[in-house]
């Protein structure tokens, strides 16, 4: 994707006032790049339950329920990773978890078995904005991945941040209204 290209599509990030809408432009602008699979999640400081505002692409939203109901967002390292760090995270489902915790060992596994071979977690962190991350996955192991998610990087973080900037406004604007 060329900077013009990029332009075009974080100014169609940056116009939108719903959650529904974001996802819509969000899949969008990640399939432009190849992306079919990824997940975007924020805290949500808003929410009167507590929960994450969570965007997912078609196939991945079957995988988020399974990970939801197992409560794997206990254990998730891609997740820990995100909450904890300020680098990008490249993870390949079973190459390196040899010496993880066995529950880690074996969701891993079951990220395998759902299709997904590798993938790229962006932590997203902005100043007065809660913490989120957009995590992109291929089926393809990262041997085969690492140089596209790294030459993509510059984009996937602009992508990103731009995303996460829209829906901290989206949250707070809902919360307003009710």
């Amino acid at each position: 994707m060329d900077l013009q290209d990029l332009d075009i599509h974080l100014q169609s990030i940056k116009a939108v006032t719903t959650s529904g809408n974001l996802r819509r432009v969000m899949i969008q602008t990640l399939q432009a790049l190849g992306f079919e699979s990824w997940v975007y999640a924020s805290d949500n400081p808003y929410s009167t339950v507590g929960l994450p505002a969570t965007l997912a692409s078609g196939q991945t939203t079957r995988w988020l329920m399974k990970y939801l109901v197992k409560g794997y967002q206990e254990i998730d390292p891609i997740v820990i990773h995100c909450r904890n760090e300020n680098v990008p995270f490249f993870w390949d489902s079973k190459v390196g978890w040899e010496d993880a915790d066995p529950k880690v060992q074996k969701f891993m596994m079951d990220v395998s078995k759902h299709g997904f071979g590798s993938g790229l977690a962006l932590p997203l962190k902005q100043q007065g904005a809660p913490n989120g991350m957009l995590s992109l996955t291929s089926k393809q192991s990262m041997d085969v991945e690492y140089k596209r998610y790294e030459q993509l990087l510059p984009c996937l973080t602009r992508i990103g941040a731009t995303a996460h900037e829209v829906m901290h406004q989206i949250l707070k604007q809902t919360k307003l209204s009710q």
